[in-house]
């Protein structure tokens, strides 16, 4: 079932929010 997260470490899934973050911030006003 899970086995997608597998591959998956804290580290990438820490980078892959602030890549999220960073793309969300582009769409907001500052």
């Amino acid at each position: 079932e899970d086995l997608w997260l597998s591959p998956l470490t804290m580290e990438d899934l820490v980078c892959y929010s602030f890549q999220v973050a960073r793309g969300m911030s582009s769409w907001l006003p500052e």
